[in-house]
């Protein structure tokens, strides 16, 4: 059964995912500043990030838009033009060093 969302409870939704992401985006920053590491995720950035003039969070993105390249490389047929859509949180992470 699908569930439909009214208008106030999807600008919830996404009010939520936004914070969440955020957050996310914040703690991955401020855990690079106070020299506590990094995610599995963030390492490969992180360290491209120390080897060229980019940014973690530039780098962040570029890393996302290669990991969509190659789901759509195994995926083939069953990749959506909807799984693009991942690109758009990866943007929250343009800002941060």
């Amino acid at each position: 059964m699908i569930k439909k969302w009214g208008t106030i409870s999807t600008i919830k939704h996404f009010v939520c995912l936004i914070l969440g992401i955020g957050l996310m985006s914040a703690s991955v920053a401020l855990s690079k500043i106070a020299l506590l590491g990094t995610s599995p995720i963030s390492s490969i950035p992180n360290v491209l990030s120390e080897l060229t003039p980019l940014t973690i969070g530039q780098w962040t993105i570029l890393f996302m838009i290669v990991l969509i390249g190659l789901e759509w490389i195994a995926l083939r047929q069953y990749f959506s033009w909807l799984n693009v859509i991942q690109i758009i949180p990866s943007l929250f992470f343009w800002s941060y060093d």
